[in-house]
């Protein structure tokens, strides 16, 4: 099948087309074929029957007695033979026959068959015996053959009718026979109208069922598609316009329904995003998410506890699209709330995983790092088995490895006492925070953009944290070029700029 596939259009209006012609071919070859064979069949019919009318007349237009004494050797068998040939020639013409289409027969006492009055003198040559023939020498009835190969003639049919003297006695049989290439030759005529017909009949039905598909299917199918491809690129301002009245009418509003609904849950989740980012306590902070789909599974937030504190965090429920979203939302309101009580980052994350714990069902988890940046300097974070994250002081990159894992993976034992850690932060310092979709989007090749690009473009002191998210970005897209995301994208960077 994907070998077919190579040779069959794209067009899905020339596929139908095809099979419509395919279908009607089919039929038109399903009445030709047996129509052939029972025209044929009945063409022999007519033949058969043809002759047997010509043979049972023409026998009783001879002279018995007369064609016997034309068999058999003396003083009367020339006129015999030249008065019974005149016979025959009238029969030849009136009937429009060959000069070598009618013969007599007469069989000797050994039942051996002879040819007797034709064409041609050959009273005395040995003629193949037909099975047909017996019976019109014996039961005096006219017989025919079925269509059979002459080796001079071709295929042929032969009528044989008894001829009998004044006496009533059979003295010899009638063969009339036809070739059948005239008569197959106005069959071939017929079958070659037929085919004609046939081919104009396929020749308009293919200009009626181009217009009828196009016009019932093909033109509502491209407005649900140009409808499904706008709603891929997230473009939820399309509306497919259809009036069909039919079910194709109702997936087009279904259709519309859907960017309705994915562009407000869209609106809602872009409402959580930050409008603005905190740059107090001595930090600068950039960040910038990127859903795959209408919404996102990623999360990111930065946002003042006091005068001299700011939360951030960067998160990633498992998957992506409208189920993962709602998840995020339910998180980052409990989150807030959770971080306005004043609670380490540690007992946050506790407190957090034990309220989404019944809501994460089916697999489900939640990575997460969030941490509280001081004006003295001091970064406190939990990692919930998230990354990639790294901090870059004094020139050296350093991975910021978990603590606990993921919220929502069950019962786990705690390694140790305290599942938070403190870095001091220097001017110049930096702390990088971004979701997996980032360090695992492919390109063509299936290669990974990867930690170390990421790095790389970190340690660069040379530009700011805008400039690091912006960097990013781009390298991230000159990465996969064609290639569509597969996961969502969330960046979060930090200066630390006194």
């Amino acid at each position: 099948m994907p070998a077919l596939q190579r040779f069959l259009p794209r067009s899905l209006s020339i596929k139908l087309l095809i099979i419509f012609e395919l279908v009607l071919l089919i039929a038109i070859l399903a009445l030709l074929i047996p129509v052939r064979s029972k025209m044929r069949e009945q063409i022999v019919v007519d033949m058969q029957n043809e002759l047997r009318g010509i043979a049972g007349t023409a026998a009783l237009q001879l002279d018995g007695d007369l064609v016997a004494a034309a068999q058999h050797e003396g003083p009367q068998q020339t006129e015999a033979i030249a008065r019974t040939r005149d016979v025959l020639e009238q029969i030849r013409i009136r009937d429009t026959l060959r000069p070598d289409n009618i013969y007599t027969f007469r069989r000797d006492d050994k039942g051996n068959i002879f040819r007797g009055v034709g064409p041609e003198n050959a009273i005395k040559q040995r003629a193949e015996a037909r099975n047909e023939m017996l019976p019109a020498f014996t039961l005096g009835i006219v017989t025919t053959t079925d269509l059979f190969n002459d080796p001079q003639a071709g295929e042929t049919i032969s009528a044989y009718a008894p001829i009998r003297n004044r006496a009533g006695q059979i003295v010899s049989i009638l063969e009339v026979n036809h070739q059948s290439d005239e008569y197959f030759s106005r069959y071939r005529l017929l079958m070659i109208f037929f085919v004609i017909v046939g081919l104009i009949a396929l020749g308009i039905s293919s200009i009626v069922g181009w217009v009828v598909l196009n016009l019932l299917v093909i033109h509502p199918i491209s407005k649900l598609k140009e409808g499904m491809v706008a709603l891929a690129q997230q473009d939820f301002r399309h509306r497919v316009k259809l009036h069909t009245g039919d079910e194709f009418e109702e997936l087009g509003t279904t259709l519309n329904k859907m960017s309705e609904q994915l562009n407000v849950a869209r609106a809602v989740q872009r409402s959580f995003i930050p409008k603005t980012l905190p740059n107090q306590s001595g930090y600068h902070i950039a960040a910038a998410t990127e859903p795959c789909e209408a919404t996102a599974g990623d999360y990111f937030d930065a946002f003042a506890l006091d005068a001299n504190r700011i939360a951030v965090l960067v998160a990633d429920v498992t998957g992506h699209g409208l189920g993962p979203s709602l998840l995020m939302s339910a998180c980052r309101s409990a989150l807030r709330a959770l971080s306005m009580a004043d609670l380490s980052p540690q007992d946050v994350i506790e407190r957090l995983d034990k309220l989404m714990r019944g809501d994460l069902t089916d697999g489900r988890f939640i990575t997460m790092i969030f941490g509280v940046l001081e004006s003295g300097g001091d970064f406190t974070f939990t990692n919930a088995g998230h990354g990639p994250a790294m901090v870059v002081s004094n020139g050296r990159c350093k991975t910021l490895g978990p603590h606990r894992p993921p919220l929502g993976v069950g019962d786990w034992r705690e390694d140790g006492d305290t599942l938070q850690s403190t870095i001091h932060l220097k001017h110049g310092d930096r702390v990088f925070l971004c979701s997996d979709g980032v360090s695992e989007a492919m390109n063509a090749n299936h290669e990974q953009f990867g930690v170390e690009r990421i790095a790389k473009v970190v340690c660069d002191h040379a530009i700011d944290s805008d400039s690091v998210v912006e960097k990013i970005r781009e390298e991230l897209k000159h990465h996969c070029g064609t290639s569509s995301m597969k996961d969502d994208v969330t960046i979060l960077c930090v200066d630390r700029v006194t």
